[in-house]
């Protein structure tokens, strides 16, 4: 009783000094008021830059929280690219035309589509490249890469496509002469030419020898209305074979990597400011190449330590940049002839 008697005495005694609270309360609220009213303009923008820094700051934390999501997610995947078929090709010739013919057109389709979603907010008229490295949850070491390149010169998108092509099928040489490492290509290519595969070894600087078994599938539109606003369009699909009864796999001797790829060229038009006149805008147009890359260095038995798998996935990674460069440096040595 006594308790209850004291608590009504203090909520009694409160309520008698509420509305002097009030009354200071606002006493101070018309005090604030004045001062703001006589804060110079100079105060007001320190006090606007104030929160629109607060405001920034709090923006750039919020997107490194949402990157931070999105390279968790990343690390777990086990393929990053849109193609889900489990390439098995057997020994019979024809079978294995034949199973590459009926993936054909649905590998080109999602490449297309996944290269429209990736490019939807970039600005093509400038070069961007991106790239991060992981590990697994399987252990496979990996590596992703992104890359926007616009080419200047007096070129179609077929020449560009054209060159691209020639390239990508001789990258051995590329490879060998750019790096010192010794890699060899063995081709398999039907006779219609709507598909290629290529079987790769290469040797590392440490002594080992990396495998890899991928096909390819080409294709050109002179006009595509879906993927390249009624313009040149061209793509070039890449996966890697998972088993091949003709050419199997040695993971007790040779590492394993896997290569999914998409690589577009197409005519893009923008505005860029007059010669004479900056304040008038006029269109240009320009060939501009992209390309993504996934690849898994697959997890071996090999005595290789982690320092030397992700020096090979890193190097592996590199030689996109090499293809890229050589069909940029052809270009223009030929257009300055």
């Amino acid at each position: 009783m006594r308790t209850y008697t004291a608590r009504k005495k203090e909520i009694e005694a409160l309520s008698e000094e509420l509305p002097a609270l009030e009354e200071y309360v606002d006493y101070l609220k018309h005090q604030a008021a004045t001062i703001n009213n006589h804060t110079n303009s100079t105060q007001k923008q320190q006090l606007v830059n104030s929160c629109l820094r607060d405001t920034a700051h709090r923006q750039q934390l919020a997107l490194a929280r949402i990157h931070s999501a999105l390279s968790d997610f990343t690390s777990r995947q086990e393929k990053l690219l849109p193609f889900d078929s489990f390439i098995h090709l057997r020994a019979d010739r024809r079978q294995r035309l034949q199973t590459l013919l009926n993936i054909k057109s649905r590998m080109l389709r999602d490449a297309r589509r996944f290269m429209r979603e990736h490019t939807a907010f970039m600005d093509l008229s400038v070069p961007s490249s991106e790239l991060s490295s992981f590990v697994s949850p399987s252990g496979d070491y990996c590596a992703l890469k992104f890359v926007v390149m616009p080419l200047e010169g007096d070129f179609s998108a077929k020449q560009v496509f054209d060159t691209l092509k020639f390239y990508l099928f001789h990258m051995e040489i590329m490879i060998s002469e750019a790096t010192g490492d010794l890699t060899l290509c063995e081709e398999e290519e039907p006779e219609n030419q709507a598909v290629s595969l290529h079987r790769f070894l290469r040797s590392t600087p440490s002594g080992f020898q990396v495998e890899s078994n991928d096909v390819i599938f080409c294709h050109f539109d002179e006009q595509n209305d879906e993927f390249g606003d009624g313009r040149e369009y061209g793509v070039i699909a890449i996966d890697c074979v998972d088993k091949d009864d003709l050419h199997p796999y040695s993971p007790d001797k040779k590492l394993r990597q896997d290569l999914t790829s998409i690589l577009t060229v197409q005519t893009h038009k923008h505005k860029v400011p007059c010669p004479h006149n900056p304040k008038k805008l006029q269109t240009r147009t320009e060939v501009v190449m992209a390309r993504s890359n996934f690849f898994k260095l697959h997890r071996t038995s090999l005595p290789l330590s982690r320092i030397e798998m992700q020096e090979t996935i890193d190097r592996l990674a590199c030689r996109g940049n090499l293809l890229f460069n050589s069909v940029r440096d052809s270009l223009s040595s030929a257009s300055a002839k």
